[in-house]
């Protein structure tokens, strides 16, 4: 009876250690591959708008919203380009900017716009910038959280490793109305969408 306990629990175990490996996350995965040449966007700063929430400014940087509902980026008073919303409703009701930095490295930056919706998000456009050029942008349509309730940083983070923008949603923060990809990866706490930053 005795061996046969000991042979059962040694089953049990094998199975667990099996299961342990198929739960390999990506989480994982990223936490073995930063390095010194990975770029965490872990300096993250708000816009402030103003009064009619035309401008947002941050230090030297400033946005304009222009009545054919658009952005123009300045950096140092010069002009960096025109950022649009293609097929977007400009009936929204407000924007929120923010900016995603690293302290170890100014190459990159990301400009994350939030468009408002009546509750919550109604989508993102990220804005990636190398050496002060845009350099691409894209929409985030889902996953969405809820601005009113948290901040930006506690529901998106950003690094680049190997020429992949990673970027990381908090999986508790996603909004119920929000649809999840079938696309992203992911583990018990975070999404995952990579973008190249090769042209």
């Amino acid at each position: 009876m005795k061996n046969f306990v000991i042979i059962l629990y040694l089953f049990f175990s094998l199975i667990q250690c099996s299961n342990n490996s198929n739960n390999y996350s990506k989480s994982t995965e990223i936490a073995e591959s930063i390095n010194n040449d990975t770029i965490v966007l872990d300096n993250i700063s708000k816009f402030k708008a103003n009064q009619n929430a035309t401008i947002f400014t941050l230090n030297n940087e400033h946005l304009e919203y222009k009545p054919n509902n658009t952005f123009d980026l300045f950096i140092d008073k010069k002009h960096i380009g025109n950022i649009g919303f293609e097929n977007k409703s400009s009936d929204i009701p407000g924007y929120s900017v923010w900016n995603y930095k690293s302290e170890k490295s100014n190459e990159y930056k990301i400009i994350l716009i939030e468009a408002e919706a009546d509750i919550g998000t109604a989508w993102y456009k990220i804005i990636i910038l190398k050496e002060e050029q845009i350099l691409t942008s894209f929409f985030i349509d889902e996953p969405r959280s809820n601005s009113e309730q948290y901040t930006m940083n506690q529901f998106i983070t950003m690094m680049i490793h190997d020429n992949i923008l990673t970027i990381k949603f908090t999986k508790r923060l996603i909004e119920k109305y929000s649809k999840i990809p079938g696309n992203l990866s992911s583990d018990e706490k975070y999404l995952y969408m990579d973008f190249s930053l090769e042209k």
